[in-house]
């Protein structure tokens, strides 16, 4: 079978091995840029041939004030859905993302038709299977759909200490900056804020030891329904934020 994967960040190319390993003959079709990797992600699970079978890491999870005080930091309201209670305090497996989707690159890189994609051009596409990991919203052909999202702020950069940790803060308490979420994953950190309540500076100490700011998105859902055929991967490309990574191998899986 003819497989197309659209984007070449993390979930597309696990989408490519998945691909591969079931014999299917595979193209990417994307720009030959690899996505950068930081702040709070890691695998939760271990990409078959890609990732050992046991735990790389173990992360050790927190939990301050409560998931409503949570979800009003994160979204500003505090009835909105959140994550809080997937993850129980205390020690959580999970494995090295930087090193998977190297050693992804390195075996599916040849495999990239450097390309720009458009909604337009989606629907010229001769494949048996097209899988797209690409946002949502770059592959729309209706502008009256909707995609929601949460806009974040994210305060990076790396730390020497080799401990993992995950804190999820839902203090109930006003006044900003108000972080969500610290980690420390693999010797590198990162404060998430929401835009309201991001910092609008960084002190000079910090910005001596290498930290740094990015703006970025959350995706929450969408209602798009452009290119049915086309079958959506990662959390981004599905346009919804529970999603995750390591998802898109075995639905590539039964895709096919």
């Amino acid at each position: 079978m003819n497989v197309a994967i659209l984007g070449c960040g993390p979930a597309g190319l696990i989408a490519a091995h998945s691909a591969v390993t079931l014999g299917h003959d595979v193209v990417i079709l994307s720009r030959r840029v690899r996505s950068e990797t930081f702040g709070a992600m890691y695998l939760h699970e271990p990409i078959p041939a890609i990732s050992q079978g046991k735990p790389e890491m173990m992360i050790e999870v927190s939990k301050t004030g409560t998931k409503w005080g949570y979800a009003e930091s994160v979204y500003g309201n505090r009835e909105a859905p959140v994550s809080w209670d997937k993850f129980e305090p205390g020690p959580t497996p999970g494995w090295n993302l930087k090193t998977a989707y190297a050693e992804l690159w390195s075996r599916y890189s040849d495999l990239i038709l450097n390309t720009d994609i458009t909604p337009e051009s989606i629907a010229g596409l001769k494949y048996d299977r097209i899988f797209n990991t690409i946002p949502a919203r770059a592959i729309c052909l209706d502008w009256t759909h909707r995609f929601d999202l949460v806009k974040i702020v994210v305060v990076h950069g790396p730390n020497p200490r080799e401990d993992n940790v995950m804190w999820y803060n839902g203090s109930d308490f006003s006044g900003s900056p108000r972080w969500y979420r610290y980690s420390r994953i693999n010797r590198y950190e990162s404060w998430e804020f929401s835009e309201q309540r991001a910092p609008l500076s960084l002190p000079t100490a910090e910005l001596a030891r290498g930290l740094r700011v990015s703006a970025g998105i959350k995706p929450l859902s969408t209602d798009c329904d452009c290119h049915p055929h086309v079958v959506r991967l990662g959390r981004f490309g599905k346009w919804n934020k529970n999603v995750f990574t390591h998802h898109a191998y075995q639905e590539v899986i039964d895709a096919l």
